[in-house]
């Protein structure tokens, strides 16, 4: 089973995403109190265990780190609207935001998902080598 560099650049990218996401996890839940950190706790917790199995999938090539990775942006999605009600900061803010995610995540995703199929579905052998 042969990884595509890109998918390996993009895995070890979300091994680091994973690692500072329990990171912030950590130090958020030991060093404040409060509802809003407890939250923000979970919210990094979910976000580094489902960057972690993102990367894991696709170190694998499994089929099922897409969806992983589709649930990752979920997490980032809602993490980034909770902050947005907490910090009451611009709503162009979020909308710049959102918009440079999309920007980003959306070829990323479908860049996984062309070589996750690829993987799954290798091209068929000619007919002339079978004659042989």
């Amino acid at each position: 089973m042969h990884r595509p560099v890109g998918i390996t650049i993009i895995l070890v990218c979300f091994l680091f995403a994973a690692f500072l996401g329990f990171i912030h996890a950590f130090f958020n839940f030991f060093n404040r109190t409060g509802l809003f950190y407890y939250l923000f706790t979970l919210g990094a917790l979910f976000y580094g265990f489902f960057a972690l199995a993102t990367a894991v999938g696709l170190w694998k090539m499994k089929s099922w780190s897409y969806m992983s990775f589709l649930s990752w942006c979920a997490v980032v999605l809602i993490n980034l609207i909770f902050f947005q009600y907490v910090a009451r900061l611009p709503m162009l803010n979020l909308f710049a935001f959102l918009a440079m995610m999309f920007a980003i995540l959306f070829p990323v995703g479908r860049y996984i998902s062309k070589c996750l199929k690829t993987q799954s579905n290798p091209p068929l052998q000619s007919d002339a080598s079978h004659r042989r």
